[in-house]
Formats: structure tokens, C-alpha cells, sequence
């Protein structure tokens, strides 16, 4: 045993460097003590020398399944998954009934792209072992990121139920839900991931987005608001904030500041470039505002209803009738909307009438 320590003692200094350099120090061959000191360097950020204590304890007992995992992990942590596999399979076959090994397998092989390998590892780490929060959190980010969102759900939930207090599970089964269109359920997920990491700009910002989908603009204000006093460059979190104060008139010009901030970081954002064609149209510059419309409509990737909308009020404010109803033509063939339907239907009229010269 290292230096003799009694079982209590070893828990005590379990996480010691300086015991287990010891016991290297007086004892031979000490696999265990390798082994052990390498977990510890590993989560001191010492992973270079964590390898090579893991590779010591390999060297003694070429057998010892913990040591191969732990190498494995540390391997992939330095972004060697390739080394990181051959690890874990080996710990695998040593102790193929260890949901935890599988888990880790899982995590490098997703790193190195092979995502259906990945997925069944996380599958059969669960069937080993239930209770394994991990494994059903990391199984829900792969499933998540294929577009699996129910199943994805599921697992969020299983991962949730076992460890509760997990704020990232929280807020990616909150946008899982918001895809689904559960906005109710996905902002009560965002309230308790911000609950419990109040300072996570990303929560926050993901709450404000499903408040202003549900309406709920003053919540959603002080959100995006919170978010920019966190990370004021969060380009996101202006925009919306920005296009909110925009549309209810208020705050014009630092809503225009905030959008134009936004877009020196994504130029070619459509979004972005929409809400500062938006918020120039709100302070009567509407030929400034279709500069910027029109690049919106080239930079979108699809036709957008909202873009071909603002984009025919800009028209109509500059007095150009057939481009307005252009516009707000391909804003009704993307998305029938009676507001649009009933701009339309007053410019045609208009139209229709006898002009004076």
C-alpha cells in the first residue's frame, strides 16, 4: 500500500499530488499511485504530465482497463482522438459491460465526426447504466444536432430527472422545445437555466428571444438588455433589442446605434441588415432605409416575409407604388398575413383612382 496510509488517510489525501509523488518516491512499480496522480494533474490542467503517468501505469499493468480510460480521456482532451479511440477500445475490451467507458468512446468519436458510432455507444452506456446523467445529456446534444429534436427532448429530460440543478441541460432542452414550438415549456427551462447561471449571456438571450416569439416585448427588453450589460458586443441581443425599440418607436436612435453595431460584425447578416433598413424607415429616412432593405433581400437565403414587407413600406414612404406592391406581393406568396393583404388592397385602390395633374 502507498506509504502505508490507512483507508481513511487515503481518502483524505486522495486528491494530493504531493502523496502520490510520494509514494512514487519509496514504493516500486506503484501502478495504482501512477495512476491515481495522473487523475489528479488531469484536473489541475496538467495533462501532458497526467499522459505520461498514465502510460507509466499501462507500462505495469497493461491490463488495467482504468488506466487505458483515463488515458483515453486525456488523449481526447488534448485533441488526439485518434490516439483517444485505440484507448478506449482497448479499456473497452478489457471491461466491455462499462457504461462509463462507452460514454467516453462516444464523446471522441463525435469529435472525430463519426456520429452514428458515437450514438450507439451513448446507447449502449445507457443501457448499462440508467442513471448516467452524462450519457443522457451528451446523447441528447448528438441527437439535437441531426435533427432527432423529440428524441433529443427525451433524453434531455431523462438527463434532467438524474441531475436536476444542471443549467445547460436546461437551456439546450429549452431551444429543443422552442423548435418544437413548445415556447411556454422552453421559456420555463430558460428561467430556471438562468436560475441557476445567472450570468450566461446565452441563456439569457434565449429567454428574451422566446418572451419577444411570445409577445411579451417588455420582458424580452430586459433581457436582451441584461445580456448586452453582460457582453456588450453580442450582436444578437442588439439587433433584437434594437428592432423592438425600433418598432414601438422608442429610443430611435440608440436602437439604430445597437443595429448598426450589429451589422459591422455580420455584414451580410439579412436580419440585421432588415432591422437597420427598419429602424432608418422609423426616423424618416427612407431612402438611406432601401439601400439597406435590398441588400436584405439579396443576403437572405430564402424569401422572407418580413424583409419583402418593411421593404414595401419603404417603397410606399418614397412614393414608388409599384415596387411597394411588388414587395408586399412576395411577402403574401411567402406567409398570407391580412395586415399585408390589407396594405395592398388600399394601394391598389388607390391606385385605381383618377390622379389630378
Amino acid at each position: 500500500m502507498c506509504l502505508g496510509l490507512t483507508r481513511q488517510q487515503l481518502r483524505t489525501w486522495r486528491d494530493s499530488e504531493a502523496v502520490y509523488r510520494q509514494a512514487l518516491a519509496v514504493t516500486k512499480n506503484n501502478y495504482i499511485a501512477h495512476n491515481e496522480l495522473g487523475a489528479v494533474l488531469v484536473n489541475r490542467g496538467k495533462t501532458d504530465e497526467a499522459i505520461q503517468h498514465y502510460q507509466a501505469t499501462i507500462r505495469l499493468r497493461p491490463d488495467y482497463a482504468e488506466a487505458h480510460n483515463n488515458l483515453g480521456n486525456a488523449l481526447a482532451k488534448q485533441g488526439r482522438p485518434e490516439e483517444a479511440i485505440r484507448e478506449l477500445l482497448e479499456a473497452l475490451r478489457l471491461r466491455p459491460n462499462d457504461g462509463f467507458i462507452h460514454n467516453n468512446l462516444a464523446v471522441a468519436l463525435v469529435k472525430q465526426g463519426r456520429l452514428n458510432e458515437a450514438i450507439l455507444h451513448y446507447q449502449d452506456a445507457i443501457r448499462l447504466n440508467s442513471n448516467d446523467s452524462a450519457a443522457h445529456y451528451n446523447l441528447a446534444l448528438l441527437l439535437a444536432s441531426q435533427g432527432r429534436t423529440d428524441e433529443a427532448i427525451r433524453h434531455y429530460q431523462d438527463a434532467l430527472r438524474l441531475k436536476p440543478n444542471r443549467a445547460e441541460a436546461h437551456k439546450n432542452l429549452g431551444l429543443a422545445l422552442g423548435k418544437k414550438g413548445q415556447i411556454d415549456q422552453a421559456i420555463g427551462h430558460f428561467q430556471e437555466a438562468t436560475r441557476l447561471n445567472p450570468d450566461d449571456p446565452e441563456t439569457l438571450y434565449n429567454l428574451g428571444f422566446a418572451l419577444e416569439q411570445q409577445g411579451r416585448a417588455d420582458e424580452a427588453i430586459r433581457q436582451y438588455q441584461q445580456v448586452l450589460r453582460l457582453k456588450s458586443d453580442y450582436a444578437d441581443a442588439g439587433n433584437n433589442l434594437g428592432y423592438l425599440w425600433a418598432a414601438r418607436g422608442e429610443n430611435l436612435d440608440q436602437a439604430r446605434a445597437l443595429i448598426e453595431k450589429a451589422v459591422l460584425v455580420q455584414p451580410q447578416n439579412a436580419g440585421f441588415l432588415d432591422s437597420l433598413a427598419w429602424v432608418l424607415f422609423k426616423l424618416n429616412r427612407p431612402r438611406e432605409a432601401l439601400g439597406y432593405g435590398l441588400q436584405a433581400v439579396e443576403e437572405s437565403a430564402r424569401p422572407d416575409a418580413g424583409i419583402y414587407d418593411h421593404l414595401g413600406d419603404i417603397y410606399a414612404a418614397l412614393q414608388q407604388r409599384d415596387q411597394a406592391t411588388a414587395a408586399w406581393r412576395k411577402s403574401l406568396a411567402v406567409a398570407p398575413n391580412p395586415r399585408i393583404q390589407k396594405k395592398l388592397d388600399e394601394l391598389t385602390e388607390f391606385n385605381a383612382q383618377p390622379q389630378s395633374h
